[in-house]
């Protein structure tokens, strides 16, 4: 004969829904998501300063202090801005975000340097431009990333 089955579950804790660890890692994963939405709103917002002369000073400003305060996490989105940006019709636009590369690079050195080939590959892109001026840009930011990545090297 069978033994009668109990109508008291087996494991109680799967009823009570997910763990509080859960709940505690989606609001930490929620609160993560919304500061990198305000990141970028910051980093567009000084990036559109770059355009007007009146706020250029004000965006530089702006963008550096960022730059101090990023978190790794934030390397790749201000890349994939500064990349955006380069494609702007304004030469000191694309001028200031090619500059931007480096002082990223020597800033965040461990979080850009895994980003080096893609910088350089934005660069050389730009080194295309009809603009002399953003043409030298490219090629100061290319011998600072040299200087860069050489002192990054000798550092390890």
């Amino acid at each position: 004969m069978s033994s009668p089955r109990s109508s008291i579950p087996s494991n109680p804790s799967n009823q009570s829904g997910p763990p509080r660890s859960s709940s505690a890692s989606a609001s930490s994963s929620l609160s993560s998501h919304l500061a990198m939405i305000e990141l970028k709103q910051r980093i567009l917002i000084a990036l559109s300063k770059l355009v007007d002369w009146d706020t250029h000073q004000i965006a530089v400003e702006d963008l550096k202090k960022i730059i101090q305060a990023l978190s790794n996490d934030g390397v790749s989105m201000l890349l994939n801005c500064l990349y955006d940006v380069m494609n702007d019709p304004k030469p000191a636009v694309k001028k200031e975000s090619i500059r931007f590369l480096a002082i990223l690079c020597t800033a965040r050195t461990d979080s850009a340097m895994t980003h080096l080939t893609k910088i350089i590959a934005h660069i050389v892109e730009r080194l295309k431009d009809s603009n002399s001026q953003v043409r030298d840009a490219c090629c100061d930011t290319v011998g600072s990333l040299s200087s860069w990545a050489v002192g990054w090297q000798v550092g390890k």
